[in-house]
């Protein structure tokens, strides 16, 4: 999660400059900082200069870092008179990164939303360019009645800011920001435009692509088109018309198509991706272009259902499996009760995903249902702030209904263990049962609202701003679309669901979901790796081969995750508690990605799996460093266990031996189902390691057996996205903890 403790950069912006206004109402481009205007800056642990190293050949402003913290941009006392700013969609600012920092997160903070309304929005996405000036374009719509901490949130502020977090790593790292600017997106281009693919009789692959432009405002615009294609290298681009004209209020599209030919698809390994960016752009308007990204990816020689869980030969074997090894025995009665239990049930998949909502987003007053003439939808006042709010969740909480969010999250496990139990046993009833859902789905899915992740209905804590429809908190959004995924590569080849059927469930319940995976992307590992999953497995179950390259091979996928953030040592970079959550998530990649023909289980990933257990004090505890709580190695066993299957690894065999017998759980409980070919090892007694040193984690772990004492302590540079705790010590001994001290703050490696 985010860490909000870290040092603060503050310039506060008190100049405005120029900006080019529309025909009609607000201006489509507003310039708030082009550095003409007066700046003041403020900070304790960095100077701040301006450079003539600019963007627009003016000057920008700088900062170099030596030590992660937040550089926070402050536009305070906006008063432009019929110049409202919660009527733009986009802020855009020009940066440049010289050095060889970690990273960049942005973030938009307090920003004016629609009626008046503010709230807090975490559009993250990290910054990737070195020494050369790019452009950031990040969206402002959306997010509304939204705040993360309500005690940060000022009903009455005039301003928006955003904060830029820089982490240098070990080297002083320079950040140049110039050219700050809010637009507005007249066209409605999305940041990603997705095409289908057709195998060609000659061995090419044909994707086929239609922007659609659409003309938000009262007069007729004339649209730019221009290709990008430096991210094409051996594929083929076609394009049509490079200009559009588009009435008001009319949508028309723009056909693009890319061609990988036959020979690189003999040659290039599935899922490898090129990317043609296509700069929309306002003839008329200087300063408003958008970019949509077009990405094409290698597909497999065939895509086969089913897939996910297991082939079909695997499925017929369930119960021979279960029969020859009892570890399996209690897996699959669960299976069986749950899948009885979704039938005798039966709920109904509501109409609506957000009900109950009776009191005010920002002070929690209860609200009271406002009479009023010539509106077609009810309303409802806070009669503290005066806030009004209306919709289907307000609606609902006035009419007495609710449930929605724990009736999703029971209709897509019964959907899941119905599918699973009719495939393997063929009885007609558990098909039914699981097609029937996905047919209410396809019904609903596109009708409910779209849900932002601080919803009162989830976790405030929460940050990630990947919105959805059945739950804006990602972990279960995320979890719906693998179940309902991996049910619908069960069902896929089977006659509980007609063609038709199957069709308008991909296209307006699966496809919708996923596709929707791949905006506004968190980064941090923890988070995004489930979203990952969830794009896996709707490529999979989609035959979509671009989804697969996103879970997997894309900037934000697996494969670019593990190499960020695993450490040679076998350390996750973060806390011991981080390297016990990641151990959990990623069995389930690892096994699809494996099955998908991608390298997965290297030598490098199967240390995760047997270096992490030697931190162990003699209690079988991991150190409570960073954000961790001491977690028990119990259950160190049951991550393992899908990996040892897999390869058969000697390692992972004696980690499966030695820690312990938790339950596994989730999607890599049912893929140990499938993957079970050989008898468990022996369980052996815990025993003790010596002493062992993690030195790219910068942790060290000292032994004394006979008196049983036990010392950890962490050093080196800070890793991670928070959770400071260097130079810490934990000291274990007669049977129990014997001191600790947690020093939170960063510091340079230590030689």
């Amino acid at each position: 999660m985010l860490n909000h403790g870290r040092t603060r950069l503050t310039a506060i912006v008190l100049g405005v400059g120029l900006f080019t206004r529309a025909a009609t109402g607000a201006p489509s481009h507003l310039v708030l900082d082009d550095c003409e205007g007066e700046i003041r800056w403020s900070c304790n642990h960095a100077e701040v200069t301006r450079s003539d190293d600019a963007s627009q050949g003016k000057y920008a402003i700088g900062v170099e870092v030596d030590r992660p913290l937040d550089v926070e941009l402050h536009f305070d006392g906006f008063e432009h008179g019929e110049v409202d700013l919660s009527e733009f969609d986009l802020i855009a600012f020009d940066y440049k990164l010289s050095g060889p920092g970690e990273y960049l997160d942005f973030v938009i903070r307090q920003y004016p939303l629609n009626a008046g309304r503010r709230g807090n929005f975490y559009p993250i996405d990290q910054a990737d360019p070195r020494d050369v000036w790019a452009t950031k374009i990040l969206p402002l719509e959306g997010p509304e009645n939204l705040s993360l901490h309500l005690e940060e949130f000022d009903p009455q502020a005039r301003e928006m800011y955003f904060r830029i977090t820089v982490d240098p790593g070990l080297e002083p790292l320079r950040l140049l920001v110039d050219n700050v600017r809010v637009m507005k997106n007249p066209m409605g281009i999305r940041p990603i435009t997705f095409g289908r693919y057709f195998r060609r009789t000659d061995g090419s692959v044909l994707y086929q692509y239609r922007i659609p432009v659409r003309n938000r405002s009262d007069e007729p615009i004339s649209v730019l088109l221009r290709p990008d294609t430096s991210g094409i290298e051996s594929f083929n681009v076609r394009m049509g018309l490079e200009r559009l004209m588009v009435a008001p209020g009319e949508t028309e599209y723009a056909s693009v198509s890319i061609i990988i030919p036959a020979g690189v698809v003999k040659n290039t390994a599935a899922y490898v991706a090129e990317e043609l960016v296509v700069n929309v752009a306002l003839e008329d308007t200087p300063g408003v272009q958008l970019p949509t990204r077009l990405i094409a990816s290698v597909p497999p020689e065939e895509f086969r259902h089913p897939s996910l869980l297991g082939t079909e030969t695997q499925l017929k074997d369930v119960l021979k499996r279960v029969e020859s090894f009892p570890a399996l025995e209690r897996t699959w009665k669960q299976v069986v009760r749950k899948a009885d239990e979704a039938i005798k049930n039966q709920p109904a998949i509501p109409d609506y995903n957000g009900g109950g909502v009776t009191t005010c987003y920002v002070d929690g007053t209860k609200l009271t249902p406002m009479q009023r003439d010539g509106v077609p939808f009810r309303e409802y006042v806070c009669s503290k702030c005066g806030r009004v709010y209306h919709g289907k969740r307000f609606d609902s909480g006035f009419s007495g209904a609710g449930g929605w969010y724990g009736t999703h999250q029971q209709l897509v496990q019964d959907v899941l263990y119905t599918a699973l139990v009719y495939r393997v046993t063929g009885e007609p009833r558990y098909g039914l049962r699981a097609a029937e859902i996905m047919n209410g789905y396809t019904e609903k899915y596109l009708t409910y609202d779209m849900l932002f992740p601080n919803d009162k209905y989830i976790p405030l804590a929460e940050a990630s701003p990947s919105s959805r429809r059945i739950c804006g908190w990602h972990f279960m959004e995320n979890r719906w679309l693998q179940y309902m995924a991996i049910a619908f590569d069960l069902l896929a080849d089977t006659d509980v669901m007609s063609e038709e059927e199957r069709e308008a469930f991909r296209e307006r319940a699966l496809r919708p979901a996923a596709q929707k995976t791949t905006e506004n992307e968190v980064g941090l590992n923890n988070i995004q790796l489930p979203n990952s999953l969830a794009q896996i497995c709707a490529g999979f179950a989609l035959d979509d081969p671009v989804l697969v390259y996103y879970g997997t091979r894309e900037s934000r996928g697996v494969i670019a995750n593990i190499r960020q953030n695993l450490l040679d040592d076998g350390t996750w970079a973060e806390s011991p508690n981080y390297i016990n959550l990641v151990a959990h998530e990623l069995p389930p990649f690892l096994y699809l990605m494996k099955r998908a023909g991608i390298e997965a289980y290297t030598p490098r990933i199967m240390r995760l799996y047997s270096e992490p257990p030697k931190m162990a004090n003699p209690a079988g505890r991991q150190p409570n460093f960073g954000d961790g709580s001491g977690v028990p190695l119990k259950g160190w066993a049951a991550h393992a266990l899908l990996p040892w299957l897999d390869t058969g690894d000697p390692e992972l065999g004696k980690v499966v031996a030695r820690y312990g017998r938790q339950p596994v759980r989730g999607l890599t409980e049912l893929m140990v189902l499938m993957a079970m070919d050989r008898p468990l090892p022996e369980q052996e007694k815990s025993t003790a390691l010596g002493c062992v040193d993690f030195p790219d984690s910068g942790y060290l772990f000292l032994r004394n057996e006979a008196e049983d004492l036990w010392f950890a302590m962490t050093y080196g540079r800070h890793v991670g996205h928070g959770h400071y705790d260097r130079l810490g010590f934990e000291l274990y001994g007669a049977g129990g903890p014997a001191g600790r001290r947690r020093r939170r703050r960063a510091v340079r490696q230590i030689p």
